[in-house]
């Protein structure tokens, strides 16, 4: 395989010039393999995938994070060998119906993920990862074997970030798992990311943007109606329908809630870089006004220019501040939504298959 060696500044100032900032680096041998993105306009965060043929060294800095390898195979299981006990029944059923109607449009995934440098194979043993956490990754699999649906012909997929692991679906759809050295992500909170490669970045570039926003907003109507089918199912086996409903209820209404919220922050930011927009177009006029002055006449000017300068310059900083405000609201709202989302569909699929294995084997009881 032959080695690509890019230039991070040379890549960052691509993504910074279509509107991204980069958030976080997570590096294999001090090489970059994920990169986290923030999407100024929209407030959605994304993640580029480096491939191993492309050399992309990677800083010493606060937003660099060292990764390792977890062994999972390529189905997102934990190999047996390393776990303790055995599931009691199997959780793997396909999502019916799952599609993003939203992503019709987007190109079928065609490119085999390239064979993984030498210098990517170290890997973490799950000996020395505890319990709490295996169970945990062993649920975010399962997960992201229902999710892959959405994105299985396209060429964007999907990584669920939890405690200290990257868990993603890679680009030819299997698993691998990351541990972040020093990342503790709260254990609590799990963000769904969308993730795309270099040679995706090139040649979607101008659309990229919409499309993330596009497959996170498909992801989250997919939860949403597979959710309301998993909380009708339940209906049907549970005989204390009443706690459901109104627990169904209260999501429904928090989840509604983030929604508006995020909408109404959304046009808030947008309202935000317009007037930007506006206020660095007036502070280029006044450069341009004034440029050609000078002499006595040219004093009294400058001080004209500076004091009109000054005050859009105010309301600039003003502006930017409201910007970072705004956008941290959006991400916070965001994660608080992913999490419930998330949370809320492992709870009812995994309930679901339990209590109908209850089911019937009460079924079959009365058989005898």
């Amino acid at each position: 395989m032959i080695n690509m060696s890019l230039s991070l500044k040379k890549l960052e100032n691509l993504l910074v010039n279509n509107g991204f900032s980069i958030t976080k680096l997570f590096t294999l041998d001090d090489y970059c393999v994920y990169i986290e993105l923030l999407c100024n306009s929209t407030a959605d965060v994304s993640m580029l995938y480096i491939p191993s043929k492309y050399n992309i060294k990677a800083p010493k800095s606060n937003i660099t994070w060292p990764v390792r390898y977890i062994d999972v195979d390529e189905n997102g299981e934990i190999p047996q060998t390393y776990t303790e006990e055995k599931d009691n029944f199997d959780l793997e059923q396909e999502y019916d119906e799952v599609t993003l109607d939203l992503m019709v449009n987007l190109d079928k995934q065609t490119n085999i993920q390239d064979q993984l440098e030498e210098s990517y194979n170290h890997r973490v043993s799950l000996k020395d990862i505890s319990k709490t956490d295996k169970n945990a990754l062993r649920e975010i699999f399962r997960q992201l074997r229902r999710l892959k649906f959405c994105v299985q012909n396209i060429k964007y997929k999907l990584c669920i970030v939890y405690h200290s692991y990257l868990c993603c679906i890679s680009r030819d759809g299997t698993f691998e798992c990351f541990y972040v050295s020093g990342q503790n992500f709260p254990i609590k909170n799990r963000k769904l990311v969308v993730t795309f490669d270099l040679k995706t970045l090139y040649n979607k570039l101008e659309s990229i943007t919409f499309d993330v926003k596009t497959i996170r907003d498909g992801i989250y109507k997919v939860l949403d109606k597979i959710q309301l089918k998993n909380t009708h199912s339940l209906f049907t086996i549970l005989h204390f329908k009443e706690t459901v409903i109104k627990s169904a209820e209260k999501y429904v209404k928090k989840r509604e809630k983030f929604s508006q919220d995020i909408t109404k922050l959304e046009k808030l930011l947008e309202d935000m870089v317009i007037a930007e927009q506006a206020c660095l177009g007036k502070l280029s006029k006044i450069d341009q006004q004034y440029s050609n002055d000078s002499g006595i006449r040219g004093l009294h000017i400058d001080i004209e220019k500076s004091h009109m300068k000054s005050k859009y310059e105010t309301e600039l900083n003003n502006i930017v501040r409201l910007k970072k405000e705004i956008t941290n609201n959006i991400l916070d709202i965001k994660l608080h939504r992913e999490t419930l989302s998330l949370q809320i569909d492992k709870i009812c699929f995994e309930n679901i298959v339990m209590l109908d294995a209850v089911r019937k084997n009460f079924q079959l009881l009365s058989e005898f």
